[in-house]
């Protein structure tokens, strides 16, 4: 039996879909620790695979034409990252009391 048929099954028998996303969210959590991987996990529960394809295709598009200044505003390692964050975050914004140099990509 899928974790799709387990979730319907319940919602049939009248739990609420909050109790539902928690029972779900249990499962996820007992079969991950029993070794099964995230794939094998969500094809339990048949979580959609979307086609991100396009989507990078556009992201990529608009890297390529920034200008070489431009990039070189985007983070480059996990300290820029956190800093990229911090700084567009409302207190980073207060704190520095200028917009963001760094972007995540």
């Amino acid at each position: 039996m899928s974790g799709v048929e387990d979730r319907n099954r319940l919602l049939d028998a009248g739990f609420t879909s909050t109790e539902v996303g928690q029972w779900e969210q249990g499962q996820r959590e007992t079969l991950a620790k029993a070794g099964f991987t995230q794939d094998e996990i969500g094809k339990h529960f048949q979580d959609p695979n979307p086609d991100m394809s396009r989507a990078t295709g556009v992201a990529r598009a608009g890297i390529n034409h920034l200008s070489p200044d431009q990039k070189q505003q985007f983070t480059s390692g996990p300290l820029d990252a956190f800093t990229a964050g911090l700084q567009t975050s409302v207190s980073g914004l207060a704190l520095r009391g200028r917009l963001p140099d760094k972007i995540l990509p």
